[in-house]
């Protein structure tokens, strides 16, 4: 009996709009179990905040469908150099 009231009740309660409703024309909701601790896309250490970080901001790389890297805001495909033993590029002698 007590089962009954409670369910009765829930949908009625002004805080949950009963049946669920979509986002306002225009919005974008995206709905977590908690709060990020930061929005610093370079200093997050938990999920929520890497979600968000991924919808916020863009990224100079992507990865496609088959998950090779592209570029996503870079022109192109950042060129990798081998490294050569006794070489310095910090300036001339």
């Amino acid at each position: 009996m007590t089962w009954t009231r409670i369910a009765l009740a829930a949908p009625s309660s002004p805080r949950s709009p009963w049946p669920p409703s979509a986002a306002p024309q225009g919005k974008v909701v995206i709905a977590q179990g908690r709060r990020p601790d930061t929005l610093d896309p370079m200093n997050h250490q938990e999920t929520p905040a890497g979600n968000v970080c991924r919808n916020i901001f863009d990224t100079l790389l992507e990865r496609d469908p088959e998950l090779k890297m592209q570029p996503a805001l870079a022109r192109e495909m950042p060129k990798l150099v081998a490294p050569r033993c006794g070489s310095s590029s910090y300036g001339p002698a």
